[in-house]
């Protein structure tokens, strides 16, 4: 970057910069297979070795006054001093170790087992290697005697496993405290001492924790596959428990320490889900099909315990038997309205300053007043109890018809688009006035003097939606009418990308990417084959 004298904002100085970053990664990944069939018994072995490195190097340097405005930032060593230097290194590795083994008896009865040892260099010492094992059972029921002769059941599977798995996704150096330069007035010259690198100020304030270790998740699932009539009806069925223990996460911590959070392995949760999957072709006949594609997922998490056992963290939002994302604050009762002002006169005599249109909180414990103590409470979650695909495609001759929908259900969210900025611009919302006394949101009060405290309850919505994600029309020409053209296939196509929504109570925000802007177009185009 370069900044010429006559810019300005250089008062007179020309500046320049110069950043380099590299991005660095590689994976090695040893196998060795080996398979045997003894009789009616068939094994198969694998064994792994891998390793992997990831590694990011930034240099910055900049300075000021550079005698030959046409060198830009080339000629740093024409300067008396340097503006500003800087460098950084980041590296990570991880390395595994496995072995698997499946078996098979009679091509109907299944068994995998097998045994992973890793090891992830972000981890303190004596914590970075730990094993995880896993088992699973397969039985293909279509493969009996007694259901042979059904014909109608194509495949029926049942399954049953169990596993551990790891997690050690956490920034590198958490483990290890930094140290920074710090000059004291010594003598007739500074003498360099170090401090702390996270107490320095401008910093933010994470303790390093040379007891982080894995992450680790032990899962129980059941499921079912099937295919019924040649392919008309076909799916999967799993239904899964789990508990992980040891949870990485960013822990809050008393600020008398020095520091004002650190990541910690902290906990135990527990979740339940299960997945659905299922297409269907209702209609095939010579020249028309109809396939439908359904997938759905239901994931329930809760916590069961913290770094204190059984008791709640409300400083980092943890409770027990609830959500890792719940939400803990203040439940909206609406707005304070004309009816509720005898109501509202003893909160006030309380020592509040609610006026007609403000935001009203709920008093849980009846005792007319407001505090975070007493009156904060779960009003619900972030995480999506439900996510729902859905695909359906006809053919007709040449023609092909998609439609591909998607959704989340059970959730809640923040709309933070709306903004009760009284003497700023902001986009036209539904605030109260004694026009609008029926409003959703408060009226706009905001000056030097302080806010409508709790306004943001307001803005706490249901963000179950369910979305058009695409919809395509295409047409195959036939054949015969390619033989003189020198094609082998030719096919058009038009496609509408993120038309709309089928249900959303969100006006202002594509909840699908949490954003306030969404790509939304139309493709048209040829596929040709020669």
């Amino acid at each position: 970057m370069f900044n010429s004298a006559e810019s300005t904002n250089r008062e007179g100085l020309n500046y320049a910069s110069l950043t380099k970053s590299t991005d660095f990664s590689w994976t090695l990944d040893n196998l060795i297979y080996y398979n045997r069939t003894i009789g009616k018994h068939d094994f198969g072995f694998t064994f792994l070795q891998t390793a992997t490195k990831y590694e990011y190097e930034a240099n910055n340097m900049s300075g000021e006054g550079i005698p030959l405005e046409s060198s830009l930032w080339n000629a740093f060593k024409s300067l008396s001093s340097l503006k500003s230097w800087e460098s950084s290194l980041t590296e990570k590795q991880l390395l595994s170790y496995m072995a698997r083994m499946n078996y098979t008896y009679k091509g109907r009865y299944m068994l995998t087992a097998s045994v992973r040892r890793d090891g992830a260099s972000q981890l303190a010492d004596g914590h970075k290697w730990a094993t995880f094992p896993s088992v699973a059972l397969g039985w293909r029921i279509d493969q009996e005697e007694f259901l042979k002769e059904i014909s109608w059941i194509s495949q029926l599977k049942l399954r049953l496993g169990y596993g551990v798995t790891g997690n050690s996704a956490i920034t590198p150096y958490q483990t290890k405290g930094g140290i920074s330069s710090l000059y004291y007035p010594f003598g007739p010259n500074p003498t360099q001492g170090y401090i702390a690198y996270e107490n320095e100020a401008g910093i933010t304030n994470t303790l390093a924790n040379q007891n982080l270790g894995w992450e680790k998740t032990a899962q129980w699932n059941i499921g079912v596959d099937f295919n019924f009539f040649n392919g008309r009806i076909n799916g999967i069925v799993d239904v899964y428990t789990s508990k992980t223990t040891d949870l990485l996460m960013a822990q809050s911590i008393p600020t008398l320490t020095g520091y004002a959070r650190t990541y910690a392995n902290v906990g135990k949760t527990k979740n339940f889900g299960y997945d659905l999957t299922f297409n269907f072709v209702p209609v095939r006949t010579k020249d028309f099909e109809w396939n439908i594609g359904v997938n759905a997922a239901y994931s329930r998490n809760e916590i069961v315990s913290l770094a204190n056992g059984k008791e709640d963290d409300p400083a980092n939002g943890w409770f027990i038997g609830e959500s890792t994302n719940s939400i803990y604050t203040y439940e909206s009762a609406g707005l304070w309205k004309e009816e509720d002002r005898a109501d509202m006169e003893k909160f006030n005599a309380n020592g509040h300053d609610f006026q007609i249109g403000m935001a009203r909180p709920v008093d849980q414990n009846g005792d007319y007043k407001i505090d975070a103590n007493n009156d904060r409470t779960i009003v619900g979650h972030y995480d999506p109890r439900w996510t729902l695909g859905l695909n359906t495609n006809f053919t007709y001759k040449g023609w092909d018809l998609g439609i591909q929908l998607y959704g989340r259900m059970g959730f809640k969210y923040y709309d933070s688009s709306v903004w009760v900025g009284g003497r700023y611009n902001v986009r036209d919302y539904d605030y109260y006035n004694e026009n609008n006394k029926n409003a959703a949101h408060p009226k706009p009060i905001y000056d030097e003097g302080g806010k409508d405290a709790y306004y943001n309850e307001t803005y706490l919505k249901n963000g179950s939606y369910l979305k058009i994600r695409n919809i395509s029309l295409g047409y195959t020409f036939p054949n015969r009418l390619l033989t003189h053209t020198g094609l082998s296939a030719l096919r058009m196509y038009a496609q509408i990308k993120n038309p709309g929504y089928i249900f959303s109570g969100c006006k202002t925000l594509d909840l699908d990417t949490y954003s306030n802007t969404y790509n939304s177009g139309f493709t048209f185009g040829l596929n040709l084959s020669f």
